[in-house]
């Protein structure tokens, strides 16, 4: 049965039921703070209340639900809960709006979203496309098997529809371009991560045709953050205006941003979860309206962009460098297109920073790698001179290329997401 809180009640519920939430609130007036007065969660306090045992966050002992671990990679390891209520009211909002994508009717959709190790996404997906009101064929083989059993069963069951996570696709190249005339792919629908241009350019190399889309945004922390429909460009996402509050404030002030086009945090609130409210809650993306009404007043946002993470770049020494600067310089190489993925990773050597860019390669003669890294490693000094001129004086150290081939870069043990920037300062 659908049950979704009026923000108040909610608000009210979560004060006198999570022990996190009342000491967040204890110095607020609830009855009468505006919504975009409330303190915003903050992150680390938030995790360490949400621990198993001893939980400080939750409104009740857990009797019945569902528990996930987090897909994030940085800190202690996390968890989230559903009820069984709140699980089906999930994936029932967001199986509904994947009608307003593109998918139609008979569509043979691959389910290739990674499985097990209390990870959410396959489950997610799957049970979302049950319940999705357009008729689809539904195929759960998840992306944990080798590329070349993955595409067997794209060939065999004559798949046209693939929902994957980036990377997976990525991994899939070698597979995909050997069956390409087999193979009847006309849509892929992304998530998990960002789909970047240059993994769309390869992807559209092999089929110049294909049709590439968000399945819409969503994380197993807080919820169903936003839909896709047939008008949304790259990185749109429209808000679940019944049941949840999105809101994009400056990273500075924390003040809400009502103006479209200015580039702030999105700040989400489920109005459908209980057991371990989301409520203000950082979800980790910049993002900016690009679509809003006025009634009464009052701002409501409807559609967003997404601009990035903080973990999509890395701060080096006194130097930032971000995952779409690298992007750009490869993209002026003669050979980039022979580059099909890159990671970032930040050490720490006698005492100061180093960046290292790992550079994936298909087919790569790795006799050719010592070149290959010194041309990057030069035209990077050209493009980023303040890197440069920072390891001339000593504060950070040289930039280091490493050439690989695409399954060797790293990827989250557990979830099996691509780890785009990788900082091991903390842990030397």
């Amino acid at each position: 049965m659908s049950r979704r809180f009026a923000p108040r009640k909610l608000l009210q519920f979560a004060n006198q039921k999570s022990p996190y939430y009342r000491e967040l609130y204890q110095k607020c007036d609830l009855a009468k703070i505006s919504w975009e007065d409330l303190p915003i969660v903050d992150l680390p306090s938030f995790w360490h209340a949400n621990s198993y045992y001893n939980n400080h966050l939750l409104t009740e002992q857990i009797a019945q639900g569902v528990v996930f671990k987090s897909g994030g990679t940085t800190g202690a390891p996390k968890f989230s809960i559903y009820t069984n209520r709140e699980w089906e009211e999930f994936t029932a909002i967001f199986g509904h709006h994947l009608a307003k994508n593109s998918l139609q009717r008979g569509d043979r959709v691959a389910n290739l979203f990674y499985a097990g190790h209390l990870y959410a996404s396959f489950l997610f997906i799957q049970k979302s496309f049950e319940k999705c009101p357009t008729p689809i064929v539904n195929f759960p083989i998840s992306g944990n098997l080798p590329p070349e059993e993955i595409v067997s069963l794209l060939v065999q069951y004559q798949i046209n529809t693939l929902a994957v996570v980036p990377s997976t696709l990525v991994n899939m190249v070698e597979q995909l371009r050997k069956h390409q005339r087999e193979l009847h792919l006309n849509k892929i629908l992304f998530g998990g991560e960002e789909l970047y241009d240059d993994q769309r350019q390869l992807i559209q190399s092999l089929f110049p045709k294909i049709e590439i889309c968000s399945i819409g945004y969503a994380s197993v922390d807080g919820g169903h953050l936003g839909y896709v429909d047939v008008d949304c460009s790259s990185r749109e996402h429209r808000v679940f205006t019944d049941s949840t509050i999105m809101e994009i404030v400056d990273p500075e002030s924390g003040q809400q941003i009502t103006e479209e086009g200015k580039v702030g945090r999105l700040i989400y609130t489920n109005l459908t979860r209980s057991l371990m409210p989301i409520i203000r809650y950082p979800v980790g993306d910049m993002a900016k309206w690009v679509e809003s009404r006025v009634v009464d007043g009052k701002f409501f946002g409807e559609k967003f962009r997404l601009e990035g993470r903080s973990e999509d770049g890395a701060r080096v020494g006194p130097v930032t460098i971000n995952r779409e600067d690298v992007a750009a310089i490869i993209k002026e190489l003669a050979y980039s297109a022979m580059i099909v993925d890159f990671q970032m990773t930040i050490t720490r050597q006698t005492t100061r920073d180093q960046l290292r860019l790992v550079l994936a390669i298909e087919g790569i003669n790795l006799d050719n790698a010592k070149q290959i890294g010194a041309d990057i490693i030069q035209h990077f000094y050209q493009q980023r001179e303040m890197f440069k001129i920072a390891v001339e004086d000593g504060t950070i150290m040289p930039l280091k290329v490493k050439i690989v081939i695409p399954c060797d870069l790293e990827r989250n043990p557990r979830t099996g997401k691509l780890l785009r920037v990788i900082d091991h300062r903390l842990e030397q």
